[in-house]
């Protein structure tokens, strides 16, 4: 039997990092130890803050302009800059953010999918900010409110969907990946969930929406503060909109003014979160995202309809459902003895988890768009590594993943397209290059012959000076047991503890004893000269093996 009973007790190394792994993308020492003293509900309240925690930067940096972008307007007149400076902006923020927030935006980002392509970077800035305000709030609002978000009326064709002439693509999508699913096909144009007819009756209810061209039309909503999609009264279709018996074969009155617009929104997003399967489709999706990509029957049962009735309960309110779910022993594998179904290492790192979550364990600066009188901008190591490194070699040339851009309106296929789900981040085209990331961070170069500079390095000597380590790196198998246990999902056996000791630390054919000799000679004199390869080829071998790349 699944169980949603929260796990008691402090954590402990195991659960803190497990929690860590997959609730942030920020992950350090001082972090796994200050969670390992915590007890769950003080963890959660940490990585679930009631209020986001502020931004490192307000705003996306123009590098050209050298100014903030939004509040000063476009500058630099290549518009892919300047949205490229929107997306390094949010992956700084990311990289940076100990909380869950950028994690859950991400999440809605895979659930409410559009691309940064459709759009200059003011809709993509306002679109991410939507899924802040909502990262752990109100799920059923937050599908209101991307109704009239500007890049999603651009992305799904808003402007063509017009009365005598509808265009089915936002209704379609809404329904099908947005909110209730489709459910299994039970017939032509039957979905369980909702038919064809309904897709064409949702439609007609979007008509006369439309984007706006750009963030200063002046158009904002009330509740956010955001850019908002405008209309156009004599484009919509001001008929009665009738629904098949999936929802009860309800009634939509139409109206003859632009307010009646927006009351039909309203009276079609209340129609379908009214349905049960809504919010098992909000939980099934959750569930993929923090715990596993396999629902069984049972999980089903116990898991994902007990949440879906507190979701809908709470009227949608995502946060409760979250801290239920991440705070129980099924989370934590403690409900039940079957071998094989192991949460732990369950999941395959996305590209983003893989690079920020090396990144934080090892202490490495992506350094700041700001000079050091914090006033000025300059095109530094800040911006090459993230716009170069990040996203143009190691996520879309290495890794196969454009941030952002999404393959389809689907989404990401590691996220939805089972039966591979998590394992389309693992395959012929990006394997080699997620198992020889740490490499390149370690050496600072894209390739093995010296070339191509990564705008950042890792420095091995950072980590083991760490109080965490002081007592044990004078004994290898100490010191490489304990940073197997907090990088990997699980401690290897130590046969596995060996391989990396001896195809690592020790393959020049040097033994423990030289090892301890070694570094307390470092410690001694500080002289890296012994200890800094050695410790490089450890980090070679760990963060390039297969245990590194699940969480």
């Amino acid at each position: 039997m699944a169980s949603l009973n929260p796990i008691t007790g402090t954590l402990g190394v195991s659960q803190a990092t497990h929690l860590l792994r997959r609730c942030t993308y920020n992950i350090t020492v001082d972090r796994i130890n200050q969670f390992k003293s915590l007890n769950i509900n003080q963890a959660l309240s940490a990585l679930f803050p009631l209020t986001p925690p502020p931004y490192k930067y307000d705003e996306p940096v123009d590098q050209v302009g050298k100014n903030y972008l939004i509040t000063n307007g476009q500058t630099d007149p290549s518009t892919n800059n300047t949205i490229g400076y929107v997306r390094t902006w949010w992956l700084d923020e990311a990289f940076n953010d100990e909380s869950a927030y950028h994690k859950m935006e991400f999440f809605w980002h895979t659930k409410f999918t559009a691309t940064y392509l459709r759009g200059g970077y003011d809709y993509l800035w306002n679109h991410l900010r939507l899924f802040r305000i909502f990262a752990f709030g109100n799920a059923k609002t937050l599908a209101r409110k991307i109704i009239t978000d500007p890049k999603m009326l651009l992305y799904l064709d808003a402007s063509e969907n017009k009365v005598g002439n509808p265009n089915e693509n936002f209704a379609r999508e809404f329904l099908e990946l947005f909110t209730i699913e489709k459910g299994p096909q039970i017939g032509p144009g039957n979905y369980t969930n909702y038919t064809e007819h309904d897709v064409v009756q949702a439609a007609r209810i979007f008509t006369g929406l439309r984007q706006k061209s750009q963030l200063s039309s002046g158009v904002f909503d009330n509740s956010t503060g955001l850019w908002a999609g405008g209309d156009k009264f004599q484009w919509h279709d001001s008929g009665n909109k009738t629904f098949s018996s999936a929802f009860n074969s309800h009634t939509i009155t139409g109206g003859g003014t632009t307010a009646d617009i927006y009351r039909e929104i309203d009276e079609f997003v209340d129609m379908i979160f009214d349905q049960d399967e809504t919010a098992r489709a909000f939980v099934r999706r959750i569930y993929k995202y923090f715990v596993r990509t396999e629902i069984t029957p049972t999980v089903e049962a116990d898991i994902i309809v007990p949440l879906g009735i507190q979701l809908k309960n709470n009227n949608y309110e995502i946060r409760n459902t979250l801290l239920t779910l991440l705070s129980s022993e099924h989370f934590f594998d403690l409900d039940d003895s079957a071998q094989g179904d192991d949460h732990f290492g369950a999941i395959i790192k996305s590209p983003i988890e893989l690079a920020f979550q090396m990144m934080s364990f090892f202490e490495m600066d992506p350094g700041t768009p700001y000079d050091a009188n914090y006033q000025n901008l300059s095109q530094n190591t800040y911006t090459l590594y993230y716009n170069q490194t990040l996203q143009g070699y190691l996520f879309e040339r290495n890794m196969s993943f454009e941030y952002l851009l999404p393959v389809t309106v689907a989404g990401y296929p590691a996220y939805y397209q089972g039966p591979d789900f998590s394992r389309h981040w693992f395959n012929s085209s990006t394997i080699a290059g997620r198992m020889k990331l740490g490499r390149m961070f370690i050496t600072g170069q894209k390739s093995a012959n010296g070339t191509g500079n990564m705008f950042i390095q890792m420095d091995p000597l950072l980590l083991f000076n760490h109080s965490h380590f002081s007592s044990l790196m004078y004994v290898a198998n100490d010191f490489v047991t304990e940073l197997c246990t907090l990088l990997f999902t699980k401690t290897p056996d130590q046969n596995r503890i060996d391989h990396f000791i001896n195809d690592g630390l020790l393959n020049d054919g040097s033994n423990t004893s030289s090892w301890s000799i070694g570094w307390n000679n470092y410690i001694q004199t500080g002289s890296e000269t012994y200890v800094r390869p050695r410790l490089e080829e450890l980090l070679f071998v760990i963060l390039g093996s297969f245990e590194y790349q699940l969480m």
